[in-house]
Protein backbone atom coordinates (compact mmCIF):
# COMPACT_ATOMS: atom_id res chain seq x y z
CA UNK A 1 0.00 0.00 0.00
CA UNK A 2 1.31 3.54 -0.74
CA UNK A 3 3.01 5.19 2.26
CA UNK A 4 0.52 8.09 2.18
CA UNK A 5 -2.48 5.75 2.35
CA UNK A 6 -0.86 3.76 5.14
CA UNK A 7 -0.20 6.87 7.22
CA UNK A 8 -3.78 8.04 6.73
CA UNK A 9 -5.19 4.69 7.84
CA UNK A 10 -2.91 4.55 10.87
CA UNK A 11 -4.04 8.07 11.77
CA UNK A 12 -7.71 7.12 11.46
CA UNK A 13 -7.26 4.01 13.61
CA UNK A 14 -5.49 6.06 16.29
CA UNK A 15 -8.09 8.83 16.16
CA UNK A 16 -10.87 6.29 16.62
CA UNK A 17 -9.09 3.89 18.92
CA UNK A 18 -7.38 6.30 21.35
CA UNK A 19 -10.62 7.67 22.88
CA UNK A 20 -12.01 4.13 23.10
CA UNK A 21 -8.83 3.00 24.84
CA UNK A 22 -9.12 5.92 27.26
CA UNK A 23 -12.76 5.09 27.93
CA UNK A 24 -12.07 1.38 28.37
CA UNK A 25 -9.14 2.15 30.62
CA UNK A 26 -11.46 4.28 32.70
CA UNK A 27 -13.64 1.22 33.30
CA UNK A 28 -10.66 -0.95 34.21
CA UNK A 29 -9.06 1.77 36.32
CA UNK A 30 -12.38 1.97 38.16
CA UNK A 31 -11.99 -1.71 39.03
CA UNK A 32 -8.31 -1.36 39.91
CA UNK A 33 -8.98 1.60 42.19
CA UNK A 34 -11.81 -0.37 43.79
CA UNK A 35 -9.27 -3.14 44.48
CA UNK A 36 -6.71 -0.68 45.81
CA UNK A 37 -9.22 0.91 48.18
CA UNK A 38 -10.89 -2.36 49.19
CA UNK A 39 -7.47 -3.93 49.70
CA UNK A 40 -6.82 -1.36 52.43
CA UNK A 41 -9.74 -2.89 54.35
CA UNK A 42 -8.37 -6.44 54.14
CA UNK A 43 -7.42 -9.33 51.85
CA UNK A 44 -10.70 -11.14 52.56
CA UNK A 45 -12.69 -8.17 51.26
CA UNK A 46 -10.39 -7.97 48.24
CA UNK A 47 -11.00 -11.65 47.44
CA UNK A 48 -14.77 -11.20 47.98
CA UNK A 49 -14.87 -8.20 45.65
CA UNK A 50 -13.06 -10.16 42.94
CA UNK A 51 -15.36 -13.16 43.35
CA UNK A 52 -18.55 -11.05 43.19
CA UNK A 53 -17.36 -9.10 40.17
CA UNK A 54 -16.43 -12.31 38.38
CA UNK A 55 -19.95 -13.63 38.91
CA UNK A 56 -21.48 -10.32 37.82
CA UNK A 57 -19.54 -10.17 34.56
CA UNK A 58 -20.01 -13.88 33.95
CA UNK A 59 -23.76 -13.22 33.96
CA UNK A 60 -23.49 -9.91 32.08
CA UNK A 61 -20.88 -10.75 29.46
CA UNK A 62 -23.32 -12.34 27.01
CA UNK A 63 -25.30 -9.09 26.90
CA UNK A 64 -22.14 -7.02 26.44
CA UNK A 65 -21.06 -9.22 23.54
CA UNK A 66 -24.54 -9.17 22.04
CA UNK A 67 -24.58 -5.37 22.02
CA UNK A 68 -21.24 -5.17 20.16
CA UNK A 69 -23.32 -6.15 17.12
CA UNK A 70 -24.84 -2.66 17.20
CA UNK A 71 -21.44 -1.20 16.26
CA UNK A 72 -21.02 -3.60 13.33
CA UNK A 73 -24.59 -3.25 12.04
CA UNK A 74 -24.49 0.55 12.30
CA UNK A 75 -21.04 0.84 10.66
CA UNK A 76 -22.12 -1.25 7.66
CA UNK A 77 -25.35 0.77 7.35
CA UNK A 78 -23.34 4.01 7.33
CA UNK A 79 -20.95 2.55 4.74
CA UNK A 80 -23.99 1.74 2.58
CA UNK A 81 -25.21 5.35 3.16
CA UNK A 82 -28.36 4.20 4.95
CA UNK A 83 -28.08 7.04 7.46
CA UNK A 84 -31.84 7.26 7.98
CA UNK A 85 -31.84 3.69 9.32
CA UNK A 86 -29.66 4.55 12.30
CA UNK A 87 -32.53 5.68 14.51
CA UNK A 88 -34.29 2.36 13.95
CA UNK A 89 -31.13 0.44 14.81
CA UNK A 90 -30.93 2.44 18.03
CA UNK A 91 -34.58 1.78 18.85
CA UNK A 92 -34.30 -1.95 18.26
CA UNK A 93 -31.07 -2.17 20.25
CA UNK A 94 -32.86 -0.50 23.17
CA UNK A 95 -35.51 -3.22 23.09
CA UNK A 96 -32.83 -5.89 23.14
CA UNK A 97 -31.08 -4.09 26.00
CA UNK A 98 -34.18 -4.15 28.21
CA UNK A 99 -34.74 -7.88 27.76
CA UNK A 100 -31.08 -8.79 28.31
CA UNK A 101 -30.95 -6.61 31.46
CA UNK A 102 -33.86 -8.38 33.14
CA UNK A 103 -32.45 -11.83 32.34
CA UNK A 104 -28.99 -10.85 33.61
CA UNK A 105 -30.21 -9.43 36.93
CA UNK A 106 -32.31 -12.55 37.59
CA UNK A 107 -29.33 -14.79 36.78
CA UNK A 108 -27.07 -12.90 39.21
CA UNK A 109 -29.62 -13.07 42.01
CA UNK A 110 -30.11 -16.80 41.37
CA UNK A 111 -26.39 -17.47 41.75
CA UNK A 112 -26.27 -15.24 44.82
CA UNK A 113 -28.89 -17.42 46.50
CA UNK A 114 -26.92 -20.59 45.72
CA UNK A 115 -23.38 -19.50 46.58
CA UNK A 116 -22.59 -22.84 48.20
CA UNK A 117 -22.16 -24.53 44.82
CA UNK A 118 -18.98 -22.47 44.21
CA UNK A 119 -17.23 -24.05 47.23
CA UNK A 120 -15.52 -20.85 48.30
CA UNK A 121 -14.12 -20.00 51.71
CA UNK A 122 -16.91 -19.06 54.18
CA UNK A 123 -15.33 -15.72 55.10
CA UNK A 124 -15.17 -14.76 51.42
CA UNK A 125 -18.78 -15.76 50.73
CA UNK A 126 -20.06 -13.77 53.72
CA UNK A 127 -18.56 -10.57 52.30
CA UNK A 128 -19.35 -11.27 48.64
CA UNK A 129 -23.09 -11.94 48.87
CA UNK A 130 -24.32 -8.50 49.96
CA UNK A 131 -21.86 -6.77 47.61
CA UNK A 132 -23.11 -8.84 44.66
CA UNK A 133 -26.74 -8.03 45.46
CA UNK A 134 -25.99 -4.32 45.29
CA UNK A 135 -24.07 -4.36 42.01
CA UNK A 136 -26.54 -6.74 40.33
CA UNK A 137 -28.92 -3.82 39.74
CA UNK A 138 -26.20 -1.91 37.89
CA UNK A 139 -26.60 -4.33 34.94
CA UNK A 140 -29.42 -2.28 33.37
CA UNK A 141 -27.61 1.09 33.26
CA UNK A 142 -24.42 -0.68 32.16
CA UNK A 143 -26.18 -2.28 29.18
CA UNK A 144 -27.82 1.04 28.30
CA UNK A 145 -24.36 2.59 28.29
CA UNK A 146 -22.98 -0.11 25.96
CA UNK A 147 -25.95 0.12 23.59
CA UNK A 148 -25.76 3.89 23.12
CA UNK A 149 -21.97 3.77 23.15
CA UNK A 150 -22.14 1.49 20.10
CA UNK A 151 -24.29 4.02 18.24
CA UNK A 152 -21.87 6.85 19.06
CA UNK A 153 -18.76 4.78 18.22
CA UNK A 154 -20.19 3.82 14.82
CA UNK A 155 -20.46 7.50 13.97
CA UNK A 156 -16.75 7.90 14.78
CA UNK A 157 -17.73 9.77 17.95
CA UNK A 158 -15.58 7.63 20.21
CA UNK A 159 -14.44 10.64 22.21
CA UNK A 160 -17.90 10.81 23.82
CA UNK A 161 -17.46 7.49 25.60
CA UNK A 162 -14.05 8.62 26.81
CA UNK A 163 -15.46 11.68 28.58
CA UNK A 164 -18.41 9.75 29.99
CA UNK A 165 -16.21 7.00 31.38
CA UNK A 166 -13.57 9.30 32.84
CA UNK A 167 -16.31 11.33 34.51
CA UNK A 168 -17.81 8.16 35.99
CA UNK A 169 -14.36 7.09 37.18
CA UNK A 170 -13.86 10.31 39.14
CA UNK A 171 -17.34 10.04 40.67
CA UNK A 172 -16.71 6.39 41.59
CA UNK A 173 -13.42 7.19 43.34
CA UNK A 174 -15.03 9.99 45.33
CA UNK A 175 -17.99 7.82 46.34
CA UNK A 176 -15.61 5.01 47.32
CA UNK A 177 -13.73 7.41 49.55
CA UNK A 178 -16.98 8.47 51.19
CA UNK A 179 -18.66 5.09 51.58
CA UNK A 180 -15.86 2.54 52.03
CA UNK A 181 -14.07 4.47 54.76
CA UNK A 182 -16.93 6.58 56.13
CA UNK A 183 -15.50 10.03 55.40
CA UNK A 184 -17.38 13.33 55.79
CA UNK A 185 -19.80 11.79 58.26
CA UNK A 186 -20.99 9.02 55.92
CA UNK A 187 -21.33 5.51 57.40
CA UNK A 188 -18.30 3.21 57.03
CA UNK A 189 -19.73 0.51 54.73
CA UNK A 190 -16.43 -1.04 53.60
CA UNK A 191 -17.08 -3.50 50.73
CA UNK A 192 -20.77 -2.61 50.45
CA UNK A 193 -19.76 1.02 50.09
CA UNK A 194 -17.82 0.11 46.95
CA UNK A 195 -20.95 -1.63 45.69
CA UNK A 196 -23.13 1.45 46.09
CA UNK A 197 -20.45 3.59 44.46
CA UNK A 198 -20.38 1.23 41.44
CA UNK A 199 -24.18 1.24 41.14
CA UNK A 200 -24.45 5.04 41.20
CA UNK A 201 -21.56 5.47 38.75
CA UNK A 202 -23.08 3.07 36.21
CA UNK A 203 -26.47 4.78 36.42
CA UNK A 204 -24.80 8.11 35.63
CA UNK A 205 -22.83 6.52 32.74
CA UNK A 206 -26.00 5.19 31.13
CA UNK A 207 -27.84 8.50 31.47
CA UNK A 208 -24.86 10.44 30.11
CA UNK A 209 -24.62 8.26 26.97
CA UNK A 210 -28.36 8.64 26.30
CA UNK A 211 -28.02 12.41 26.65
CA UNK A 212 -25.04 12.56 24.27
CA UNK A 213 -26.66 10.48 21.52
CA UNK A 214 -29.89 12.44 21.92
CA UNK A 215 -28.10 15.79 21.64
CA UNK A 216 -25.56 14.96 18.90
CA UNK A 217 -26.15 16.82 15.66
CA UNK A 218 -24.35 14.05 13.76
CA UNK A 219 -26.81 11.32 14.79
CA UNK A 220 -30.38 11.35 13.49
CA UNK A 221 -31.96 10.32 16.76
CA UNK A 222 -34.51 11.94 19.05
CA UNK A 223 -35.67 9.71 21.89
CA UNK A 224 -39.17 11.08 22.46
CA UNK A 225 -40.03 11.22 18.76
CA UNK A 226 -38.59 7.78 18.12
CA UNK A 227 -40.68 5.97 20.70
CA UNK A 228 -43.88 7.85 19.90
CA UNK A 229 -43.49 7.69 16.14
CA UNK A 230 -45.07 4.66 14.49
CA UNK A 231 -44.01 3.95 10.95
CA UNK A 232 -45.24 0.68 9.48
CA UNK A 233 -42.59 0.58 6.78
CA UNK A 234 -39.73 1.35 9.19
CA UNK A 235 -36.82 -1.09 8.78
CA UNK A 236 -36.50 -3.73 11.50
CA UNK A 237 -33.05 -4.47 12.90
CA UNK A 238 -33.87 -6.54 15.97
CA UNK A 239 -33.31 -9.84 14.15
CA UNK A 240 -30.09 -8.54 12.58
CA UNK A 241 -28.71 -7.45 15.95
CA UNK A 242 -29.61 -10.81 17.46
CA UNK A 243 -28.24 -12.75 14.46
CA UNK A 244 -24.87 -10.99 14.54
CA UNK A 245 -24.77 -10.42 18.28
CA UNK A 246 -25.74 -13.83 19.67
CA UNK A 247 -22.57 -15.65 18.49
CA UNK A 248 -20.54 -12.64 19.62
CA UNK A 249 -22.22 -12.79 23.02
CA UNK A 250 -21.48 -16.50 23.26
CA UNK A 251 -17.86 -15.87 22.31
CA UNK A 252 -17.58 -13.32 25.11
CA UNK A 253 -19.28 -15.77 27.47
CA UNK A 254 -16.94 -18.66 26.61
CA UNK A 255 -13.86 -16.51 27.16
CA UNK A 256 -14.89 -14.59 30.25
CA UNK A 257 -16.48 -17.62 31.91
CA UNK A 258 -13.23 -19.54 31.47
CA UNK A 259 -11.30 -16.75 33.18
CA UNK A 260 -13.95 -16.44 35.88
CA UNK A 261 -13.87 -20.16 36.59
CA UNK A 262 -10.09 -20.00 36.70
CA UNK A 263 -10.53 -17.40 39.44
CA UNK A 264 -12.96 -19.69 41.26
CA UNK A 265 -10.39 -22.49 40.98
CA UNK A 266 -7.91 -20.13 42.61
CA UNK A 267 -10.40 -19.52 45.41
CA UNK A 268 -10.62 -23.25 46.14
CA UNK A 269 -6.86 -23.26 46.75
CA UNK A 270 -6.97 -20.37 49.23
CA UNK A 271 -7.97 -16.76 49.91
CA UNK A 272 -4.47 -15.43 49.29
CA UNK A 273 -4.27 -17.31 45.98
CA UNK A 274 -7.50 -15.68 44.86
CA UNK A 275 -6.25 -12.25 45.94
CA UNK A 276 -3.01 -12.80 43.96
CA UNK A 277 -4.98 -13.96 40.92
CA UNK A 278 -7.23 -10.90 41.14
CA UNK A 279 -4.20 -8.58 41.11
CA UNK A 280 -2.55 -10.25 38.13
CA UNK A 281 -5.72 -10.62 36.07
CA UNK A 282 -6.70 -7.03 36.89
CA UNK A 283 -3.41 -5.70 35.54
CA UNK A 284 -3.71 -7.93 32.46
CA UNK A 285 -7.23 -6.59 31.91
CA UNK A 286 -5.84 -3.06 32.13
CA UNK A 287 -3.43 -3.59 29.24
CA UNK A 288 -6.06 -5.56 27.30
CA UNK A 289 -8.08 -2.36 27.01
CA UNK A 290 -5.52 -1.04 24.52
CA UNK A 291 -6.26 -4.02 22.30
CA UNK A 292 -9.99 -3.67 22.94
CA UNK A 293 -9.94 -0.03 21.86
CA UNK A 294 -8.09 -0.90 18.68
CA UNK A 295 -10.57 -3.74 18.08
CA UNK A 296 -13.46 -1.28 18.25
CA UNK A 297 -11.71 1.01 15.76
CA UNK A 298 -11.04 -1.91 13.40
CA UNK A 299 -14.67 -3.06 13.64
CA UNK A 300 -15.84 0.40 12.59
CA UNK A 301 -13.39 0.84 9.70
CA UNK A 302 -13.70 -2.75 8.42
CA UNK A 303 -17.50 -2.48 8.64
CA UNK A 304 -17.49 0.80 6.72
CA UNK A 305 -15.19 -0.71 4.08
CA UNK A 306 -17.53 -3.69 3.75
CA UNK A 307 -20.49 -1.34 3.25
CA UNK A 308 -18.57 0.64 0.61
CA UNK A 309 -17.27 -2.60 -0.96
CA UNK A 310 -13.69 -1.30 -0.70
CA UNK A 311 -11.44 -4.36 -0.58
CA UNK A 312 -8.20 -2.39 -0.13
CA UNK A 313 -9.47 -0.64 3.00
CA UNK A 314 -10.92 -3.91 4.28
CA UNK A 315 -7.54 -5.64 4.33
CA UNK A 316 -5.39 -2.63 5.17
CA UNK A 317 -7.33 -1.51 8.23
CA UNK A 318 -7.47 -5.10 9.48
CA UNK A 319 -3.77 -5.88 9.16
CA UNK A 320 -2.64 -2.47 10.45
CA UNK A 321 -4.75 -2.89 13.57
CA UNK A 322 -3.07 -6.24 14.28
CA UNK A 323 0.43 -4.83 13.80
CA UNK A 324 -0.18 -1.74 15.93
CA UNK A 325 -1.73 -3.77 18.74
CA UNK A 326 1.16 -6.25 18.72
CA UNK A 327 3.61 -3.42 19.32
CA UNK A 328 1.57 -2.05 22.25
CA UNK A 329 1.21 -5.46 23.88
CA UNK A 330 4.92 -6.26 23.51
CA UNK A 331 5.73 -3.06 25.42
CA UNK A 332 3.37 -4.03 28.23
CA UNK A 333 4.85 -7.52 28.36
CA UNK A 334 8.27 -6.02 29.06
CA UNK A 335 6.83 -3.77 31.77
CA UNK A 336 5.05 -6.69 33.44
CA UNK A 337 8.20 -8.78 33.50
CA UNK A 338 10.67 -6.23 34.84
CA UNK A 339 8.37 -4.37 37.25
CA UNK A 340 6.21 -7.25 38.50
CA UNK A 341 7.17 -6.92 42.18
CA UNK A 342 6.50 -3.19 42.26
CA UNK A 343 3.16 -3.56 40.48
CA UNK A 344 1.93 -6.27 42.85
CA UNK A 345 3.04 -4.22 45.84
CA UNK A 346 0.65 -1.39 44.95
CA UNK A 347 -2.36 -3.57 45.76
CA UNK A 348 -1.50 -5.15 49.08
CA UNK A 349 1.07 -5.21 51.88
CA UNK A 350 0.71 -8.97 52.36
CA UNK A 351 4.14 -10.32 51.34
CA UNK A 352 2.83 -13.77 50.42
CA UNK A 353 0.20 -12.31 48.09
CA UNK A 354 2.81 -9.99 46.54
CA UNK A 355 5.12 -12.94 45.85
CA UNK A 356 2.39 -15.03 44.19
CA UNK A 357 1.01 -12.10 42.16
CA UNK A 358 4.46 -11.12 40.87
CA UNK A 359 5.05 -14.71 39.69
CA UNK A 360 1.70 -14.69 37.88
CA UNK A 361 2.67 -11.46 36.12
CA UNK A 362 5.41 -13.42 34.34
CA UNK A 363 2.67 -15.52 32.74
CA UNK A 364 0.71 -12.34 31.98
CA UNK A 365 3.75 -10.92 30.23
CA UNK A 366 3.85 -13.85 27.82
CA UNK A 367 0.18 -14.00 26.94
CA UNK A 368 -0.10 -10.26 26.30
CA UNK A 369 0.73 -10.72 22.64
CA UNK A 370 -1.76 -13.55 22.18
CA UNK A 371 -4.47 -11.56 23.94
CA UNK A 372 -3.92 -8.50 21.77
CA UNK A 373 -3.92 -10.36 18.46
CA UNK A 374 -7.06 -12.36 19.27
CA UNK A 375 -8.92 -9.24 20.42
CA UNK A 376 -8.19 -7.27 17.26
CA UNK A 377 -8.82 -10.27 15.00
CA UNK A 378 -12.24 -10.57 16.63
CA UNK A 379 -12.84 -6.89 15.95
CA UNK A 380 -11.91 -7.34 12.30
CA UNK A 381 -14.22 -10.33 11.89
CA UNK A 382 -17.04 -8.51 13.69
CA UNK A 383 -16.72 -5.73 11.11
CA UNK A 384 -17.34 -8.42 8.48
CA UNK A 385 -20.38 -9.59 10.51
CA UNK A 386 -18.56 -12.90 10.94
CA UNK A 387 -19.33 -13.94 14.52
CA UNK A 388 -20.46 -17.57 14.39
CA UNK A 389 -17.09 -19.17 13.63
CA UNK A 390 -15.19 -17.01 16.15
CA UNK A 391 -17.74 -18.13 18.75
CA UNK A 392 -17.00 -21.78 17.98
CA UNK A 393 -13.27 -21.12 18.07
CA UNK A 394 -13.61 -19.57 21.54
CA UNK A 395 -15.59 -22.59 22.74
CA UNK A 396 -12.81 -24.94 21.64
CA UNK A 397 -9.97 -22.70 22.83
CA UNK A 398 -11.22 -22.08 26.35
CA UNK A 399 -13.53 -24.98 27.19
CA UNK A 400 -11.93 -27.86 25.28
CA UNK A 401 -8.27 -26.83 25.62
CA UNK A 402 -7.58 -24.01 28.07
CA UNK A 403 -9.87 -24.60 31.04
CA UNK A 404 -9.48 -28.41 31.26
CA UNK A 405 -5.70 -27.98 31.11
CA UNK A 406 -5.90 -25.34 33.87
CA UNK A 407 -7.80 -27.80 36.06
CA UNK A 408 -5.49 -30.72 35.33
CA UNK A 409 -2.27 -28.76 35.88
CA UNK A 410 -3.47 -26.45 38.63
CA UNK A 411 -5.71 -28.69 40.75
CA UNK A 412 -5.16 -32.34 39.88
CA UNK A 413 -1.37 -32.12 39.42
CA UNK A 414 -1.04 -29.53 42.23
CA UNK A 415 0.87 -26.89 40.26
CA UNK A 416 -1.55 -24.38 41.73
CA UNK A 417 -1.84 -20.93 40.19
CA UNK A 418 0.98 -21.59 37.72
CA UNK A 419 -0.88 -24.55 36.23
CA UNK A 420 -4.10 -22.57 36.01
CA UNK A 421 -2.42 -19.73 34.13
CA UNK A 422 -0.63 -22.13 31.78
CA UNK A 423 -4.01 -23.37 30.56
CA UNK A 424 -5.30 -19.83 30.06
CA UNK A 425 -2.23 -18.93 28.00
CA UNK A 426 -2.75 -21.93 25.71
CA UNK A 427 -6.36 -20.92 25.06
CA UNK A 428 -5.37 -17.38 24.12
CA UNK A 429 -2.61 -18.57 21.81
CA UNK A 430 -4.93 -20.94 19.94
CA UNK A 431 -7.57 -18.23 19.50
CA UNK A 432 -5.07 -15.65 18.25
CA UNK A 433 -3.67 -17.94 15.55
CA UNK A 434 -6.98 -19.30 14.25
CA UNK A 435 -8.84 -15.96 14.14
CA UNK A 436 -6.03 -14.06 12.44
CA UNK A 437 -5.86 -16.75 9.76
CA UNK A 438 -9.64 -16.63 9.31
CA UNK A 439 -9.62 -12.88 8.73
CA UNK A 440 -6.94 -13.31 6.09
CA UNK A 441 -9.06 -15.96 4.37
CA UNK A 442 -12.32 -13.96 4.48
CA UNK A 443 -10.66 -10.84 3.08
CA UNK A 444 -10.18 -12.70 -0.20
CA UNK A 445 -13.86 -13.63 -0.49
CA UNK A 446 -15.80 -10.97 1.47
CA UNK A 447 -16.70 -8.82 -1.54
CA UNK A 448 -16.95 -11.48 -4.22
Amino acid sequence: MPARDQKYRIKRLIELGAPVVAGQLGIIVMGLIDNLMIGKVGHVQLAASFLANQIFFLAAVFGIGLLTAVTAVTSVALGERKNSDIKWIAKDSTKVTMVVSVITILAILLVNNNFHILQQKPETVAEARSFLTIISFSALPMFVYYSYKSVADSHNLTIATMFVTIGALLINVFLNWLLIFGNWGFPRLELNGAGYATLISRILMGLAMIWFVHRSAKIDFRIIQLFTQRVKEAPRYTKEIIRVGTPSGLQFLYEISAFALAGIMAGTIGTREMAAHSIAIGLAAFTYMFASGMATASTIKVGEALGRKNKDDLWSYGILSVKMTSVFMAIFAVIFYFFRHQLAGYFTTDTEVIHMASDLLIFAAFFQLFDGVQAVSLGNLRGLKDTKVPSNVALIAYWVLGLPLSYILGIRMSYGMYGIWSGLTLGLGFTAIVLSLRFKKLCKTALE
